[in-house]
């Protein structure tokens, strides 16, 4: 941004945080962020007109998905929609859900996966880094709908 910018000169018209806000332009939302922290007590308008050009700056950049995108999700029988962070972790409590499953369905064959079975000897749990390797396995199958 040039020297003479209002961010660096402080306001001197509402036409310039007007200019800010429809350039639609990342330098523009932290020049105004800028502006809202240090002369929000004076101009209390500047919140919303900050918020107006990160809004205007979001919808400048989006694209919608392509309809072969939208017809893959559509098709695909074992796709998961994440809309939030409960969503991921719902998924991933259903993943580890199955994978407790498979093991007991397997008449105990899958323990092998998470106990050092020797013969003999008392089972031992496996290394930490393996069954985390598992895991993540099991979550990364979910996920992709295996």
């Amino acid at each position: 941004m040039p020297a003479a910018h209002p961010a660096f000169t402080g306001i001197h018209n509402e036409n310039e945080i007007s200019h800010l806000v429809g350039l639609e332009d990342a330098d523009a939302v932290a020049a105004l962020r800028r502006l809202e922290a240090r002369f929000a007590d004076r101009y209390p308008w500047l919140p919303s007109a900050r918020s107006e050009a990160e809004r205007a700056l979001r919808l400048s950049r989006w694209s919608p998905f392509s309809v072969g995108v939208v017809a893959d999700v559509l098709g695909a029988a074992a796709a998961r929609l994440m809309r939030s962070e409960d969503d991921v972790v719902d998924g991933i409590e259903c993943a580890l859900e199955s994978y407790e499953e498979a093991l007991s369905r397997d008449g105990g064959e899958s323990t092998e996966d998470l106990w050092n079975t020797a013969r003999r000897a008392t089972p031992t749990p496996k290394a930490e880094e393996h069954v985390s390797g598992k895991l993540c396995g099991a979550v990364r199958a979910y996920f992709r709908g295996d």
